[in-house]
Parts: structure tokens; sequence; C-alpha cells
């Protein structure tokens, strides 16, 4: 016995307990397993609900303590907004899946007039982004055989077609801080870009260009932290609450060599992940307009819980390999991705009914929003991995079906039609987070979000060098990974300088040269040169292996004008913990030198969790120093528990 939902058209079978719809459960309908799950209407979280500026709710049942609100409905398309104070009717124009191909409503239609405008100027930018960053991720990840491919930056633009909003909601929403809550403007718009952009790459003289790029996706634009006075909000952030769909097509004399299955989908992955480590949560674009306010609060709000989801095995798979003894079969392993984070299964060997009881944790933002997109492959050490089948079902829905279920959910193909890829048996529990203001929950599991904001004094090493900030925390929730996760890694700029300064660098740079020469005519040691120069002792051996010694000597003309500089980074990680207290985050600050291809780690600092006992809301700022090194860092540093007492919030039955 099952049920379907009318969502996002899974037929789902409880076999632990009683079936969707079945006695004791709602209906899978009541699940929201579609994308605009909290724009329809009630929710998981309790009925939806708009608020006056002040926060003061308006119309319908307040949602269950310790659970983020839902999201409102949006007025339909041509409303005058009339009633904006009142609950808001479900439509039909809710839900970006009913949206009909080419349609744009008013409001969509003035945005796009004025990206239209900004078009060429965005198109300059992008290009830069290509060029500098897209394009050493993409040889970094290629095969050997492909690592002179690059991007012609005379030939690279994103054409004159600007992206094109679909349609926009208008939402007011609340988000929770330690310094108390703060009431959000969301801008909720569905984007459909078939791009006649430019893209061409060079290799081995050949062009290869990228002819189609299609990006499909709900972007969200948020003013957060509403004030009375101007700019009347903090600041504003951008993201995509899933991975937008991403597809490309190629031209040029090696357009068969790029369509090859393995090197289209480096660089569709390398696109799709380009856009993930942006923008796709818990990453998101963000600024603050208000000197004053928490970037953090901005860019990286901790997220509403967390989701453990247990694949338990699979049945019916389709078969990619023969066994040694003739029988179809094939080494399936599971990915699971939510938002930008991606999980990977171990491999089971020769079945087509893997047993994985395998399990994720996965720290949700959105709940009513976000997916979870699941899909098996067959591995092939030789080849690129076959698909076996994939299935997306909404972060709300998982919750629904109950801790202690476990559901038999129907893989689909590439074409999505079910019925031929075979089924998945999986469960999935869900911990809400609170923040702790007594201070008396760092004996139970929890989140502890860490802030990257800036490292000043960083010795410089010569243009080109890149420094960043690993962080490790022991004492993981099993099924998310202990290893380290760090930051962007920052460039070096050259130091700016005075006009008549740089007009003398050439000079300054020839007797530089000099000196050095003679320093190495006398047979002086690298250490010694470098005291005698007044450099760092690595920057001059760096700049010795550099074959032009103009170059060289320019390196480290600049060095020793402006010893140090700061690096703005604004990146925020998680961590979910089985116990606060036994908790310890290790910060490594790093660095590698332009022209090495060794890292090195510049200074090392730990801080126990238990620290945040007695801050205010577990929340505090701090300035890490690292011995030996002037380099200091500055993290922001909080903590949130699971709440046991949002447990029979969401179990099965007790929805509205």
């Amino acid at each position: 016995m099952g049920a379907t939902c009318s969502a996002c058209d899974h037929s789902s079978t409880l076999i632990d307990g009683e079936p969707m719809g079945g006695a004791g459960g709602p209906s899978a309908e009541a699940a929201g397993c579609g994308d605009d799950a909290a724009a329809a209407g009630p929710t998981l979280l309790g009925r939806t609900h708009l608020q006056d500026p002040h926060g003061a709710k308006k119309g319908g049942a307040a949602s269950p303590p310790n659970l983020p609100a839902a999201r409102p409905p949006a007025e339909p398309a041509g409303s005058d907004g009339a009633g904006a104070d009142r609950e808001a009717p479900a439509s039909p124009l809710c839900s970006e899946a009913s949206t009909p191909t080419g349609y744009t409503n008013p409001i969509a239609t003035s945005v796009n007039t004025v990206l239209e405008h900004l078009w060429p100027r965005i198109s300059k930018y992008a290009t830069e982004v290509i060029v500098k960053e897209v394009q050493p991720a993409l040889v970094e990840q290629l095969p050997a055989a492909l690592k002179s491919l690059s991007f012609d930056p005379e030939l690279c633009h994103l054409g004159e077609k600007p992206l094109e909003f679909r349609r926009i909601q208008i939402i007011r929403d609340d988000q929770e801080t330690a310094l108390g809550d703060v009431h959000n403007l969301v801008f909720r718009a569905s984007i459909d870009w078939d791009a006649d952009c430019s893209v061409y790459l060079k290799y081995a003289g050949a062009g290869l260009g990228i002819r189609g790029l299609r990006v499909r996706g709900v972007l969200l634009f948020e003013m957060v932290g509403l004030m009375d006075q101007p700019p009347f909000f903090e600041g504003v952030r951008v993201f995509f609450n899933n991975r937008p769909f991403v597809d490309v097509d190629f031209q040029g004399t090696g357009e068969g060599l790029l369509n090859l299955g393995l090197i289209r989908q480096k660089i569709l992955d390398v696109v799709a992940d380009g856009i993930s480590d942006e923008m796709v949560l818990p990453h998101r674009i963000g600024f603050k307009l208000r000197p004053e306010a928490d970037i953090f609060n901005i860019k990286c709000p901790p997220p509403h819980g967390i989701l453990t989801l247990t694949v338990w095995s699979a049945a019916g798979l389709l078969a990619k390999d023969v066994s040694c003894l003739r029988r179809p079969t094939s080494d399936p392993y599971v990915v699971v991705k939510c938002g930008a984070y991606r999980f990977q299964s171990p491999t089971k060997y020769k079945t087509l009914s893997p047993e994985f009881a395998w399990k994720v944790v996965v720290p949700v933002t959105e709940l009513a929003n976000q997916r979870v997109l699941l899909e098996l492959f067959d591995e092939d050490l030789m080849n690129h991995d076959d698909f076996l089948g994939r299935l997306s079902v909404s972060a709300q829905c998982c919750v629904r079906w109950g801790k202690d279920n476990r559901v038999v959910l129907e893989l689909e193909d590439e074409d999505k039609q079910k019925g031929k890829c075979g089924s998945v048996t999986v469960s999935a529990a869900w911990e809400a987070l609170a923040i702790d203001a007594a201070g008396d929950h760092f004996e139970l599991p929890g989140l502890i979000s860490v802030g990257i904001d800036t490292a000043s004094k960083l010795t410089r090493a010569g243009e080109g060098t890149k420094y960043w900030v690993k962080v490790v925390c022991n004492n993981p929730l099993p099924g998310f990974p202990e290893a380290a996760t760090e930051t962007k890694r920052v460039a070096e700029d050259a130091p700016e300088l005075p006009a008549e300064t740089q007009e003398g660098n050439i000079v300054g740079a020839h007797s530089m040269k000099r000196r050095l020469a003679i320093l190495q005519k006398h047979g002086l040691g690298e250490d010694e040169m470098a005291e005698v120069l007044d450099v760092d002792a690595k920057v001059l051996r760096s700049s010795l292996l550099m074959r032009c010694e103009t170059q060289a000597a320019g390196s480290l003309l600049a060095s020793s004008r402006s010893s140090t500089y700061d690096a703005k980074f604004e990146h925020g990680l998680e961590f979910p913990v089985e116990r606060v207290a036994d908790s310890v985050l290790k910060f490594a600050l790093m660095r590698k030198l332009c022209h090495h291809c060794c890292e090195e780690v510049v200074g090392e600092y730990e801080f126990p969790a238990s620290k945040l006992r007695g801050a205010r809301n577990a929340t505090l700022w701090r300035n890490i120093e690292f011995p030996e090194t002037p380099a200091r860092l500055r993290v922001k540093l909080s903590m949130r528990y699971f709440d046991p007492s949002a447990g029979d919030a969401i179990a099965p039955g007790t929805l509205p």
C-alpha cells in the first residue's frame, strides 16, 4: 500500500509503519514534496501567514515552537497588492512548475528591463571571472593531456541576450539571530536563460567554443534586517536554494573532443560546482550596507535544523557490467546532494540489490524549499561511471515520513521515467536547532558555526601567492565527514604604490637585480641574502626559481616595500557534532607561494567549543594570534543545540 505526492509525483511505501495516507498518517500530498510547497497554502510548519512591517502575524495559526516559520504565498500574478496584510489565497501561480512557458509577470518584466541595461557590464565582469577563476579550476580537473587548455579573453562574453526572470514573488520573512529577530524582504525569482554566449578555448592550435549555455532555477534575492532609516536594510544576499540546471553545447574544430562523455562532464561539473561554491545554500553572495552590520547574519545565517538521511538498500537496479560467470551485474554507489553539499557512499560490488545502510547528515537552511537529490551510479575503473537512476524529493517530504519509517521510492531514468531503474529504500530524521540562551545544553548534540572574517598582517610573498584557512572539528555526527573544510583561496595582489613610485619600478627592479647578483657572487646563502635585502627568505627562494631575473628582482622589490597586507574571507563553515562540550576546532592558516606546488602551514590554533559557554547566546567574536608570525585571524563562533522538544511537533499524524 502506498501513496503518491502530488507535488513531486513520487510514489512511496512505508515498510516499518502505516503507509502514507493510511491510519495514523496524513497522505503524501501533505508532505509538500514540490519546489514550492511553502507557497501553496498550509505546510509542514503550520499555516502560512504574512507579517506586518513590525513582525506581527496576520491570520493563520502560529507555527509549532522550535520550527522555522514557513514562508507565505505570494499574491497571484497581476494582483494590485490589496489585502497584503491578510492571509493570501492559494493560487496555481504560486508554483514555479505551473508557470506557462514564455510567461513573464509584470514585476519580472520591469526587472528584466533593468537587467538588459546592466548586461554589458555584467558580461565584462563575467569574462574576468572565467579567465581568473574558472580556467584554473577547469585545468586542475582535466586529464594531463588537456592541461594546456585555456580561455581566450578576447572572445569570451555572455552574449547579447541577458538573463531573464519568468516570475517574481515578494515575501516577508523573519530570521533568528543571537541578538534577536530581524525582518527580511525576499524576492523569489524563477530564471530561465538560454544564452547566446561566446566562450572560446584554445587547445593545441584549435579553437573550441561554447555555443549554448542553459541555466534554469529559482534565485532568491533578500534584503536583510529591515530598518526605519536609510538605507532601510542592513545588507543584501543572493542565492539558489537548490542547484540550478546547467547544460552547454560546443562548437569549433574540437567539438568532437569536447563532447566526449568524460571531458564534457568535467566541464559541466566545473560550471555547476562554480555556481554551487558561490551561491547555492549554504553559500550566498552577500554584502552589508550598514557598516556595523554582522556580515555573517547576512551571508551565513545558521540552518534551521539537521536532516539525517539513511539509504538502506536498493533493488532491481540496471545491469551495466558482466560478472566472471557471465551474469549481468553492476558495482553501485549512491550520491546524495542537498544544496551545495555532496556525499558519496562506498561502492557495493557485483550486485543489483545492494545493502548500503549508509547515513548522511545534512544541515538544512530552508526546509520547505530545499530538495534532496539521490543518484545511483555504476563504478567503472577505466571509463566514465554509468548512470543507474535518480530521484528528487523535498527535504520537507523526507521529514514527513517520520524517523521510524523506511520508505521505498522508485528511481527515474534520465528522461524522468519510472519503472525501469529499480527502487531504493530510505529513511529520514529531523533535528531542529535552537539557540542556547542559558548555556546549559552543551552536553547535547548540536551544530557549531564558524565565520572566517578577515586575516591581517599576512606576510607578502610575491604576487600570486595565496592564503586560506582550513578548519577541522573533531567529534562529528556519524554521516558528516571529519575532513577539514576550508575557505576560498585569496591571492596576493601587487601593493598599491603612488604614481611616482610606479614610474620608478623598472629602475628599482634593475637595482635589486644588481644587488642580488653581488650577493650571489660573494657566495652568501639564501637566508643571509634575505636578511641583507630585508625580504622574507621563502619569498627569496621562490624568486630565485623564476627564469626571468628582472621579474625575480621585481618580486623581491614589491615584497621589501610593503611587508604585510590584509585579506578578506567572509566565509562560513558548519560542523554538526555529537556533543558540543567535547568538540575542538583546529584552525590552520595556509599559504601557497606563486611558483611552488607545495602548500605550507603558516600558523595553527585550537579552540574548545566549551569556551562558548557563558557567551551571550553561545556566540562570540575572537581575534586569533598565531605564534612565530605577525598574522592575525578574526572569526565569529557560535553553537546551536538539537532541541528534543521539537520531536513531537514533526511526528507523523500531528501536521495540519
